[in-house]
């Protein structure tokens, strides 16, 4: 993540974060998290929307807080933020449209 803390552009930043926590996910053989929200809609129009947090659908329900906490976030109810590179991340509950798979840990 101290590459991640290099990247001045906030839209580059939030890019590189959702990176590495879907590779943390990959890593572990697990389903990776689905981008949602205001994040996708900044991702689209490429920063031109702007939004704080980064939104993430997961299937499981602590593996995403395990991993935010291995990457320095401190947990806040469903919001997770990290000091070092201003940064929150919220795994919403709820599952994707049309999904129809159980949530485990």
């Amino acid at each position: 993540m101290k590459a991640v803390q290099s990247i001045n552009d906030p839209w580059r930043r939030k890019l590189a974060i959702a990176s590495v926590i879907t590779q943390v996910f990959e890593d572990n053989d697990k389903q990776p998290p689905v981008v949602v929200g205001g994040w996708v809609v900044a991702t689209y129009s490429f920063g031109q929307y702007v939004t704080e947090d980064i939104d993430m659908i997961s299937p499981y329900n602590e593996f995403p807080y395990q991993v935010l906490k291995a990457l320095g976030y401190k947990r806040y109810g469903k919001d997770s933020f990290n000091k070092e590179l201003n940064s929150y991340v919220e795994f919403p509950s709820g599952d994707l449209s049309g999904e129809k798979v159980s949530r485990s840990v």
